[in-house]
Formats: structure tokens, C-alpha cells, sequence
């Protein structure tokens, strides 16, 4: 992964966890509000911090994968397993456990193309949670 990939030219990898279709703000924002609690404020306040955030994480986790540095490609990958679960992502969650799993058996092969589908599915995300919509 080397540039972020842009979720409205690659529908097809934007969908994949997301069982078949991209979800709504509306559905990321309750997904969201169904783990941290009904607070809208708390949520704008998370938003934009995992948006920020999951670039960093995504950078560092292609970075390891790059060196082969299966413990920080295991450690990032259970950064954002984290993060996403936290905002009720869970099919991004469910592929960064499944990255993180890959990398604690050492088998990296192929990981590059699983990173960039996360990558997009996190940009998903975070474009949802930070889109300025009315409360769901």
C-alpha cells in the first residue's frame, strides 16, 4: 500500500467486508452509537481522531509489511482491529484480525493486497463517520 485508495473507483474492494454493499454513514454512525453509547457528541469527537488516526496506522502497518516485520505488521493490525471493533466496523475489524493472525504464524505472502482492502474498507469508515449527516 502506498497511496490511499480511492473507495469511489474500487466500489468492489470498498464492499468486501461490508457484506456485498458499502454501508451509509447513517448505518456506521448507529453501528458506532450501538458500541460507544447514544452520544452524538462523543462520536463527532472520535471521528475525526479515528480518521486521522487509521491513516497513520494503515501507513505503519504497509511500512512493516515492506520491512517483512511480522511483530509491528501483528502489532498494527491489532491496533486497527481494535479501533474498528470500538466503532462497530466489524468486517474491517474481522480483516485486520485475520492480518494480525497471518502475521503471529509469520506468513506474510500476499498480506500487500489484504492491506489494501483494509484501507479502503477504514477509508469507508472514517469518510462515514466524519460525513455530516443527521443522527441515525
Amino acid at each position: 500500500m502506498t497511496e490511499p485508495i480511492d473507495n469511489t473507483q474500487n466500489a468492489a474492494l470498498s464492499t468486501q467486508a461490508f457484506e456485498g454493499r458499502t454501508p451509509s454513514p447513517e448505518e456506521s454512525k448507529a453501528r458506532a452509537r450501538a458500541i460507544i453509547g447514544d452520544d452524538p457528541s462523543l462520536l463527532a469527537m472520535l471521528a475525526p481522531v479515528f480518521a486521522q488516526s487509521s491513516v497513520t496506522q494503515l501507513q505503519k502497518l504497509a511500512q512493516a509489511l515492506s520491512q517483512s516485520d511480522t511483530a509491528q505488521v501483528r502489532h498494527w493490525a491489532h491496533s486497527l482491529k481494535g479501533s474498528l471493533a470500538s466503532l462497530g466496523a466489524a468486517g474491517p475489524s474481522a480483516r485486520a484480525s485475520a492480518i494480525e493472525a497471518r502475521a503471529r504464524n509469520h506468513d506474510l505472502a500476499g498480506l500487500d493486497t489484504q492491506i489494501d482492502l483494509l484501507a479502503a474498507e477504514v477509508a469507508v469508515v472514517a469518510a462515514n463517520l466524519t460525513a455530516d449527516t443527521d443522527p441515525a
